[in-house]
């Protein structure tokens, strides 16, 4: 299993929030990036800001929105109404000066995908840091941190999730040492950063205390004893909340100034995380400082009461969340692998062509209409001649297309006069950037495709997608070990597989989606395709090109 060490970010990250939406199958995170909101998001916890994507979803701009700059601490929260919604705040002048808070929403199902302005929900008050619990009954809630001699934490009902209700309380302000640290005292007391936590039949709000520059900055407890929470007037009520004694997290382990925490569930849902920024240094000057985002699994006792324990120092290994999937081939949901099947030609038999990136990949190519010469790779299985055809190739080829064929191809090769690799059965090689490996194809007990002419199938890796292309093959031990995301395989009988052992074939390999091919022309019957999906019952998604 891969370990990994915080911080998470090798980069300034402050105020990080993440959560992990199963629909997609991705972690998305936000966290203060000035004038932008910038989205991240990754198949794994610890890569969010490393070996994901992102992508920015707004900027400042100024008297069209009435937003100038200083965005800090976004948070994306699915609405009762089941859209998706950020909440956040920023500068409502250009010079420095007051901040509101303000609300994007989703315009799709996809948080990756277009959002747009939606209002400014309180244009007359000061607060930052909005977060958002939902209730039983789909009751919203937003709590955040007002500025009031000092920061307190407000909470206040939703009507809607872009409409303040008018149940609003103030339910924090610092009052304890460990919250109060010099220069944060008077006046200058700080409870920020706030984030609901569920425990059984306890609810809490996790927030933070003193200055986020400061060493001293930390994790406090807010408890939530009113009862039913989805009473608006109990939940706005001062009197049910308490504040605990004791600060939850504090700095340790050369982790200073741990806070503005926000917490996930692991992909499995088994496990609470948290996401936090801390200080790499001691802040002796308590002025900005770079704050990176760190991640932690969270535990309770047997109360209920969250558990913490301290930072974990940065040259520790932790597992990821668990349910997390490390394997390549399950690392892409079955939107992504549709979406490329979506650009998979098969105009007959085995000819295949495939558009990815930019280039025009085709496989056996044979009675092709027109001559489009797009082909930047043309793979070649063997020399049969409804794989192997001079004339297609020349229909399709540009003057710097590559052909890749078996080594005993390759007088066949020379003779096409093109930039040519040859290849071996079990090899892994590079075809003009796309890393391409071969699988022996043959026949164990006929004689069409024997073991010794080292004939091969390929596999190819398109954005991260194993594309297994098995040329003329029957159920091998070699094509049984293929690991990929989605398989052309021959199903026509005589010369390779019939739909039954193609099917089983399949169903030891577990292609997330498997594409039937060799059937409904030069040999095999037009409906063998859906007899093969069929026998494949539900090992793989069966996608039909032929007839």
């Amino acid at each position: 299993m891969k370990t990994f060490r915080n911080p998470v970010s090798p980069f300034d990250a402050p105020d990080p929030f993440m959560t992990y939406v199963p629909e997609t199958g991705y972690y998305y995170a936000l966290f203060t990036r000035g004038r932008v909101l910038e989205l991240f998001r990754s198949r794994h916890a610890a890569e969010i800001c490393t070996a994901g994507d992102s992508r920015v979803i707004y900027r400042a701009n100024g008297p069209e929105d009435g937003i100038w700059g200083d965005i800090w601490a976004p948070e994306m929260h699915r609405g009762s109404n089941g859209k998706w919604y950020i909440y956040t705040s920023g500068r409502m002048q250009e010079a420095p000066g007051e901040k509101r808070l303000f609300i994007m929403e989703a315009v799709g199902d996809d948080p990756f995908g277009e959002w747009r302005f939606k209002c400014k929900p309180s244009p007359d008050v000061f607060s930052i840091d909005p977060t958002v619990y939902t209730a039983e009954n789909g009751q919203q809630y937003l709590c955040c941190s007002r500025v009031d001699r000092g920061q307190v934490l407000d909470i206040l009902a939703l009507d809607n999730p872009w409409t303040f209700g008018k149940e609003r309380a103030m339910i924090a302000r610092a009052k304890y040492d460990w919250e109060t640290v010099p220069p944060y005292d008077g006046d200058g007391t700080i409870n920020e950063g706030a984030f609901f936590v569920e425990s059984g039949s306890r609810l809490f709000i996790i927030y933070s205390g003193n200055g986020c520059w400061s060493d001293h900055y930390c994790f406090g407890v807010l408890e939530y004893i009113g009862g039913d929470r989805c009473d608006r007037a109990k939940m706005c009520d001062p009197a049910n909340w308490i504040k605990h004694e004791e600060p939850l997290f504090t700095m340790a382990n050369g982790v200073f100034g741990p806070g503005h925490a926000s917490f996930f569930r692991s992909p499995d849902g088994r496990e609470l995380w948290c996401a936090y920024h801390g200080m790499k240094e001691h802040n002796v000057t308590v002025t900005y400082a770079p704050r990176y985002f760190n991640i932690q699994r969270v535990d309770f006792d047997e109360t209920g009461y969250p558990v913490m324990g301290e930072p974990v120092g940065y040259e520790t290994d932790l597992v990821p969340p668990s349910g997390e999937v490390w394997d390549e081939r399950k690392e892409h949901t079955m939107r992504d692998i549709f979406s490329l099947a979506d650009r998979i030609t098969v105009n007959t038999q085995s000819s295949i062509r495939i558009e990815d990136g930019g280039k025009t990949l085709y496989f056996d190519p044979i009675e092709i209409k027109g001559s489009p010469q797009d082909a930047d790779v043309i793979f070649v299985t063997h020399p049969h001649g409804d794989h192997f055809s001079p004339s297609a190739i020349a229909k399709i080829r540009k003057a710097d297309t590559l052909l890749v064929v078996p080594a005993s191809m390759a007088d066949k090769a020379k003779e096409a006069g093109m930039k040519t690799l040859t290849v071996g059965p079990d090899g892994s090689y590079d075809a003009c950037g796309i890393a391409c490996e071969t699988v022996p194809a043959y026949n164990p007990k006929k004689r069409f495709h024997p073991r010794e002419n080292d004939w091969v199938g390929y596999i190819v890796t398109l954005g991260g997608i194993r594309v297994y292309v098995a040329g003329d093959t029957d159920e091998t031990d070699e094509a049984a070990a293929v690991d990929c995301d989605l398989a052309l395989i021959p199903v026509g009988g005589t010369y390779t597989m019939t739909p039954a052992e193609a099917a089983s074939l399949i169903r030891r390999i577990k292609p997330a989606a498997v594409i039937p091919t060799h059937y409904g022309s030069l040999v095999g019957k037009a409906g063998d395709g859906k007899t093969f999906a069929s026998l494949v019952e539900d090992a793989s998604e069966v996608i039909l090109k032929l007839g």
